[in-house]
């Protein structure tokens, strides 16, 4: 099956936010800088490390077009929102949410052209 324009844009947004985030993560937490920083900084940085793990899964198994993608979904979002929820970025919790029902809806609705799901 020949994967939709969205999926393969989506994949490389997140792609190139998890380079990005795994980047930006590792100069803050190894940084003499990162002294300074406060606990729940400091180890929000560690924490959004981690939480690549289950976004590289869940973006890889998206582009596959595998229904499977959807826990790895829940796991990715849940966690970014618990994260932004316990450094109280409300607008971000938000956003999350809201980001986070977009994609389940697209896996859970996508259908061919001819009336078959996408994801399987």
């Amino acid at each position: 099956m020949e994967r939709p324009g969205i999926v393969w844009v989506y994949s490389l947004f997140v792609f190139l936010g998890i380079i990005l985030s795994v980047v930006g993560n590792f100069a803050v937490i190894t940084k003499p800088l990162a002294q300074t920083l406060s606990p729940v900084a400091f180890y929000a940085a560690i924490i959004s490390m981690i939480l690549v793990i289950p976004q590289a899964i869940f973006i890889y198994l998206f582009f596959m077009l595998k229904k499977s993608s959807l826990t790895w979904l829940y796991i990715t979002f849940g966690g970014g929102i618990l994260l932004s929820a316990i450094a109280q970025q409300w607008l971000s919790v938000v956003i999350l949410a809201v980001f986070g029902w977009a994609v389940w809806d697209y896996i859970t609705k996508k259908k061919a052209k001819d009336g078959q799901p996408i994801f399987t």
